[in-house]
């Protein structure tokens, strides 16, 4: 009996400490962003990762934006250890000027630090301003349509698009975002000195598809006239013969 009392209270020691132990950790892989230049009036956006690097189970509790021009929410509010997700900040630049400096509050149940903060910069330019800048990058895409055909049901299809660096400094693609999740594409590069060439290679799967179809990938970049291209893709699928 007193064998099993002793037994029963490491038991429930052992559980009590491993409970103890089960603390939560954010870790936020980046703190800081820059828009670089943006057109005044665009809105910008930006993911930020953040990923539970603790044993307990992380709790985001609230997200809170430092100004009514941004909005931020994450894609998920409870992580288990080891588990991410993302912040999404999108920025109004509408009747802003200048340098902008802008904060993002994550609150959560981290015992180290249950406020944490992310930031983002921005220069908003007018348009007048855009075009007198003297050393700015300039992505150029050789068109802004690209056609598949006639393919059969069932297949992967893969196109490409050349673009450049037309401008003077340089050039990144920030992000692409296909219409569907029928497309995948991919910058070949990223980052293009001045003259430099690249291709977006496209993939669009017509797995459960039938007819002419018109799909859509926006490319975002720090071209500050044209921080964002639109890319038009059709399509004409068949039945398998």
């Amino acid at each position: 009996m007193k064998k099993g009392m002793i037994f029963l209270f490491f038991f429930i020691a052992a559980f009590v400490f491993a409970q103890e132990k089960a603390v939560p950790r954010l870790h936020i892989d980046e703190e800081n962003y820059d828009f670089g230049n943006v057109k005044e009036g665009e809105i910008v956006e930006h993911d930020f990762t953040i990923k539970n690097t603790g044993n307990g189970e992380l709790k985001i509790t609230k997200v809170r934006a430092s100004c009514g021009c941004t909005a931020a929410a994450p894609k998920k509010n409870v992580l288990k250890p080891g588990e991410s997700t993302e912040i999404h900040v999108s920025f109004n630049t509408a009747r802003r000027s200048g340098a902008q400096h802008k904060y993002v509050y994550i609150m959560s149940n981290d015992p180290k630090g249950s406020q944490r903060r992310i930031k983002f910069v921005a220069n908003v330019l007018t348009e007048d301003a855009i075009k007198s800048l003297p050393n700015a990058p300039a992505l150029e895409i050789k068109t802004n349509q690209y056609n598949f055909g006639k393919v059969e049901e069932g297949s992967v299809v893969k196109g490409r698009l050349m673009f450049m660096n037309k401008g003077k400094t340089e050039l990144k693609i920030l992000k692409i975002t296909p219409s569907c999740d029928c497309v995948k594409a991919e910058a070949t590069k990223s980052f293009l000195n001045p003259g430099e060439k690249a291709e977006i290679n496209f993939e669009f799967d017509t797995t459960g598809r039938i007819g002419k179809m018109t799909r859509t990938a926006l490319i975002e970049s720090n071209d500050p006239a044209n921080s964002k291209q639109i890319i038009t893709l059709f399509i004409n699928i068949v039945g398998k013969k």
